[in-house]
């Protein structure tokens, strides 16, 4: 008959079984009741919530919730991969925050998908995942970064709420633009003006700049389309300043203007 050491051996190696496939989020039917309860009472895992594990330390205090941090990404990207499929993606702040690398844990990760129940569902220590049933963005705009599904650099900013462009500017600093240098992607393309008339000397389509996000060229003029397009990503932070900055800027505007006209 098996001593419990080697009982408890025997569960440890289903347990380790799944962590060689990278498996964080652990589902209930992942390993029979008894492997799971013995490892639940031997402390090499912990329930996040029904049906849900995770792998812990047996010797971590109680309470202690580094374990928890340390995993939350992977354990994250494994519940929603195995909840939704492909069929979610971060929110745009959310996605933002990952391509500056703030891995910050927040109290609550926002996840669109067309399955959500709009609801919040409660993880360890305060956390939780909120399912907020939208439609995902263009395949294109989407891209896997350590398991988690985010929106791209570009579709995150067009998505970030204006009133946070002010408030995490500094973030916003953090983050690199890359030069419009394709002309002929169809990312840029599907925002620029039909062509207005032809370059005589290369046959080239002379259009007008629209940017996909408030960011403006550097020139404001048109350019042919082969041409590179530099941005200027400092534009947003002036155009949203504080609002005591826009209404000195008005009152200067206004007291030229009288000056012009010869009222004061």
């Amino acid at each position: 008959m098996a001593t419990p050491s080697e009982k408890l051996a025997e569960s440890l190696s289903t347990l380790k079984a799944l962590q060689d496939k990278g498996v964080v989020a652990i589902r209930a039917s992942e390993f029979s009741r008894t492997h799971r309860e013995r490892l639940l009472k031997a402390g090499f895992i912990r329930e996040v919530m029904k049906g849900w594990y995770t792998p812990a330390r047996p010797d971590e205090p109680a309470g202690e919730s580094t374990g928890w941090y340390a995993s939350f990404w992977a354990f994250s990207a494994n519940y929603l991969n195995d909840r939704f499929g492909e069929e979610w993606c971060l929110s745009p702040q959310q996605s933002l925050s990952l391509h500056i690398g703030d891995w910050t844990v927040p109290k609550q990760l926002l996840v669109r998908t067309p399955k959500g129940g709009n609801k919040p569902t409660q993880l360890l220590f305060g956390t939780s995942v909120f399912d907020v049933r939208l439609e995902l963005p263009p395949a294109g705009d989407v891209e896997v970064k350590n398991g988690l599904r985010i929106v791209n650099l570009p579709a995150a900013l067009i998505g970030y709420a204006p009133g946070q462009y002010v408030d995490h500017a500094d973030d916003l600093r953090a983050t690199k633009i890359e030069p419009l240098s394709e002309p002929r992607d169809k990312r840029i393309e599907r925002h620029l003006k039909a062509p207005a008339c032809r370059d005589r000397c290369r046959r080239d389509a002379i259009i007008r700049v629209q940017p996909d996000f408030d960011v403006g060229p550097l020139a404001r003029r048109a350019v042919v389309d082969r041409q590179q397009i530099p941005l200027q990503r400092q534009r947003i932070l002036r155009r949203l300043g504080a609002p005591g900055d826009r209404d000195r800027r008005n009152r200067g505007a206004h007291e030229q203007d009288a000056h012009h006209h010869g009222l004061s």
